[in-house]
């Protein structure tokens, strides 16, 4: 939604021009918003253009961003149980990333990281959700949890037979 702010003595009655990127798309009378759908994520120059009645008129201009509306998924390398020291690999699945995104995780023990896909690892065993939040600009943020569980190290080497039982 365009929302056209102009004041002064004319503002009601001038006949106004809506540009994105030097294409008309709207043509109005006074100071009502217009409604513009914008076909994909991206900058945009938009442009409003007074029609002047007295040849005194401006411009005015601005670029915008339309980012893509993300929706956070978690990934998270090998099922699970993760042992208690060892390096727990996770990564971004998200839908509508984009070039601009910022990631989040919370590890769920006061330790974050920035990067898209971290690698981390716990020094206590547990139970633990992990919360990726993505965010492509204002008003376009997601978050997702993803619960993993850490299995202590007792220090004990244990071998299997071929039926699984420890010997």
């Amino acid at each position: 939604k365009l929302v056209n702010t102009t004041t002064g003595s004319y503002a009601d009655s001038a006949e106004y021009l809506w540009q994105v990127n030097d294409t008309l798309v709207a043509r109005q009378r006074g100071i009502d918003s217009v409604s513009v759908i914008l076909p994909d994520t991206g900058d945009y120059k938009l442009a409003l253009i007074p029609v002047a009645f007295n040849a005194c008129a401006d411009t005015a201009l601005q670029t915008i961003t339309l980012a893509p509306q993300p929706q956070a998924q978690p990934g998270l390398q090998g099922g699970g149980p993760f042992c208690q020291a060892s390096a727990v690999n996770f990564f971004d699945s998200s839908q509508g990333v984009w070039s601009r995104t910022q990631y989040s995780w919370d590890f769920d023990n006061g330790a974050f990281s920035n990067q898209p896909n971290p690698s981390y690892r716990y020094g206590s065993a547990g139970s633990y959700q992990v919360q990726l939040t993505i965010d492509n600009g204002p008003s376009c943020k997601d978050s997702s949890i993803r619960n993993i569980q850490v299995s202590p190290v007792d220090g004990q080497l244990r071998f299997y037979d071929d039926q699984g039982q420890a010997s």
